[in-house]
């Protein structure tokens, strides 16, 4: 609205038209305009069908990752599960194991603690055996000297005492006797630890200690000690 303006009748004709030129030029300038904007279009047209293209491409391969995906993740599942449950059996196996093996060491420290009483028991009788043997020799011995003591007395007094030969020649005997019977205390003694050596080699090789080694029998030995001990003492 140009009438409260102060422009001439002839401006505002030059102006309405300059405006109709304007617009005659761009209606005219229209087909060029829009061939050359449908031209950018199209190619741009085409960058999208190539882009749309790629976009597809890509969605189907991230669907294919994503498939890929589940299917591994499936898997791990499967095969997380399967060590799970291996791991349950191989804890089960751990335990059974355990519960045998702590068995196993009750009976063996059971054995040890028998085997070390059983020990102990033979180490003392050989100690008492060892200490009988050396009380008779040590009577052998005294009843040695004391028979060689008679022996030379009665030999130096032979000549000059024949009426003491007979009470002589009974201590001589007397002491003759002892020495025979402390003889065969010795050797009773020196059987029975005998004995008792192969009764330990025997309890060893019941518990795979020792290596068998040939066996003497002593017992038909023992017997015959004892049996001259008897006859001894009932002569006495």
């Amino acid at each position: 609205d140009v009438e409260f303006n102060d422009f001439t009748y002839k401006a505002l004709q030059g102006i309405q038209q300059t405006l109709d030129r304007n617009l005659r030029t761009w209606n005219s300038g229209a087909v060029p305009r829009l061939t050359a904007h449908i031209t950018q279009l199209d190619s741009k047209q085409k960058e999208l069908y190539h882009t749309q293209a790629e976009i597809d491409a890509m969605a189907e391969q991230i669907k294919a990752a994503h498939d890929k995906f589940l299917s591994r993740n499936d898997q791990n599942r499967q095969h997380i599960e399967k060590n799970k449950k291996d791991n349950e059996n191989l804890k089960e196996q751990v335990l059974q194991e355990e519960a045998l093996m702590e068995a196993a060491k009750d009976d063996f420290d059971r054995d040890a603690r028998r085997t070390n009483d059983i020990q102990a028991k033979m180490t003392r009788d050989l100690t008492i055996l060892h200490d009988k043997t050396k009380l008779e020799s040590e009577r052998t011995i005294k009843t040695q000297a004391m028979m060689k003591k008679v022996a030379t007395n009665f030999a130096n007094s032979l000549e000059s005492e024949t009426e003491n030969l007979k009470p002589i020649n009974a201590d001589f005997e007397r002491g003759e006797f002892e020495m025979e019977s402390s003889r065969s205390d010795a050797k009773y003694q020196s059987e029975c630890l005998a004995n008792l050596k192969l009764k330990i080699k025997q309890l060893e090789l019941q518990l795979g200690i020792s290596k068998p080694e040939p066996v003497t029998a002593a017992g038909s030995g023992v017997k015959g000690v004892r049996n001259q001990k008897a006859a001894s003492r009932s002569e006495e």
